[in-house]
């Protein structure tokens, strides 16, 4: 939320309200209610964290850009960032949930007009209304994506304000379960997944699925069967409604205790790419391999309406390291590409899902670790970079990440590559980056390494790095933008509360987009 001039704050959107409200009524609910659970673990811990940054470039602007982007007079300044937040956990037999919610205040000291305060929001939780049978599933989110990928790439929130866009997330899917048969089960789902920002290159958009599917994989000793449908609509303010609907018959095939096989039939029909509905057949293979229950690797491969789609994926864990991969060609939107990439979180979730088999135990954890391990990278539940459009998309990504932690040493690489191509007519306009081409093509990587310097103090050094074009603008011309960012510094606990950070960094970027920015960070956090 913006500060107007006159210091009102901007009215949020009204189910704006929900997306925060809903996550934290769960866990309140769960408090003081004897009925959901007999023993019930409920904490809250608010923290607030006082952050100075000093830069020459607070608006990322340079002389240069093929485009003018990132043109103009650099402006140096110093920012300052008040960030009182609340974390929220519920454990009990009926109740898992986990909240995080903060309002990040932000002063300028040489352009009072950049003042504004933002949201941030993180939280999931998972609620049993009937044993074993009922369940809803809720997730929210607000955060800060970039507005165009091939725009200035701050490193944090504070700089280069004109290329972010506050992105609000609410997620909400009840479910009920049954179980037929000696192996057989079953699941009717609903899933309203409602997305929205405060730019008008990504208006409101609502996807709504209903999906049934059921399952018997022990049918006989190594022959089972798999049927699903999905039904799912996707509203927005500023486009036509879209509509697809697709059936499966899968045939499961045990060839050995360790691997199966997957033969896909079925068909589908839509919307996505004109006006008129089309209906295809599908058809595909699929196989599953399980050679340890530390690591699991998966590939299915389709002939859908667009032509092949794949999904390839791989993870293997161990106590002191983590890998991730997946290759993967489907249909997406806004909110699925919000959580799509691959993270430094979902690193150490993995690795440390023996050590902390409670979700929320972990969740603790592993979030407690990443305030070490890579201070100031902002909010690294975020994946790759989402793309904000009103229209869908066909996404080809390639992604990779592992995490090695040693006794005084951690390492953790990310990695992805992402072809986007609009799926959607241009019967009306395209917003975003597709308002100029059909193709945007996003290259990146993030390396962070931590050295233990003493039990208190470790010395962190962050590289980010990333190339992203448009292949098919309608002037014929590609616009290309490549940026990097060197971040190091130290972190320290001067209690056991109270954590503190000092971070040099640069960012720079040429092509399309050019600039330079050198800064200084210090920031304290305190846990109450």
């Amino acid at each position: 939320m913006k500060i107007r001039p006159s210091g009102s704050i901007r009215p949020a959107g009204r189910w704006r309200a929900v997306a925060i409200l809903l996550p934290i009524s769960l866990p309140l609910g769960f408090a003081s209610s004897q009925v959901l659970a007999q023993e019930q673990v409920f904490r809250v811990v608010p923290s607030v964290r006082l952050t100075e940054t000093v830069t020459d470039n607070v608006g990322l602007s340079g002389v240069g850009g093929s485009q003018g982007v990132g043109s103009g007079k650099s402006e140096s300044d110093w920012i300052t960032l008040i960030a009182p937040s609340v974390r929220m956990e519920a454990r009990g037999a009926r109740l898992q949930g986990n909240l995080s919610l903060g309002v990040n205040s932000t002063w300028y000291a040489n352009d009072s007009s950049r003042n504004q305060n933002m949201l941030s929001l993180v939280g999931s939780g998972k609620l049993e209304a009937w044993e074993k049978r009922a369940f809803i599933d809720v997730r929210s989110s607000i955060s800060r994506e970039l507005l165009s990928v091939l725009g200035p790439r701050p490193a944090d929130q504070v700089t280069g304000t004109s290329n972010q866009a506050e992105v609000r997330n609410l997620n909400i899917s009840p479910y009920v379960v049954g179980r037929f048969g000696d192996s057989g089960s079953m699941e009717l789902r609903y899933t309203s997944d409602m997305t929205e920002t405060d730019n008008a290159a990504a208006p409101r958009s609502v996807r709504q699925v209903w999906s049934a599917s059921a399952t018997d994989p022990q049918v006989t000793g190594r022959l089972g069967w798999v049927a699903n449908f999905s039904d799912t609509q996707v509203t927005s303010d500023t486009t036509r409604d879209t509509k697809q609907q697709i059936a499966r018959l899968i045939g499961l095939v045990r060839l050995d205790p360790q691997l199966q096989l997957r033969l896909i039939t079925g068909s589908e029909s839509n919307n996505l790419a004109s006006v008129n509905t089309t209906r295809n057949f599908v058809s595909g293979i699929g196989l599953d391999w399980t050679p340890s229950p530390i690591t699991r690797v998966g590939a299915t491969w389709e002939d859908r309406f667009f032509g092949p789609g794949y999904l390839i994926s791989a993870e293997h864990r161990r106590a002191r390291s983590a890998f991730r991969f997946s290759f993967s060609k489907d249909v997406s939107s806004i909110s699925q590409s919000l959580v799509s990439g691959v993270t430094l979180y979902d690193l150490l979730m993995l690795q440390y899902a023996a050590q902390y088999p409670d979700v929320n135990a972990r969740d603790t954890f592993v979030r407690n670790l990443m305030a070490n391990q890579a201070p100031g990278v902002g909010n690294p539940l975020v994946g790759a970079q989402a793309v904000l459009t009103n229209g869908l998309f066909l996404d080809r990504r390639v992604q990779f990440g592992m995490n090695l932690s040693g006794v005084r040493n951690s390492l953790s690489l990310t990695t992805y590559r992402s072809e986007r191509t609009s799926l959607t007519d241009r019967s009306y306009a395209l917003t975003g980056d597709f308002s100029s081409g059909s193709t945007v093509t996003d290259l990146g990587g993030s390396l962070i390494v931590n050295h233990q310097l003493t039990p208190s103090t470790s010395a962190n050094l962050i590289l980010n790095a990333s190339r992203s074009r448009n292949d098919q603008t309608a002037t014929g011309t590609q616009l290309s933008t490549r940026t990097r960012m060197i971040s190091t510094g130290l972190t320290t606990s001067f209690s056991k509360k109270l954590n503190g950070s000092l971070m040099l960094r640069n960012n720079q970027s040429s092509g399309s987009t050019d600039y330079k920015e050198n800064a200084v960070i210090g920031s304290l956090s305190l846990q109450f």
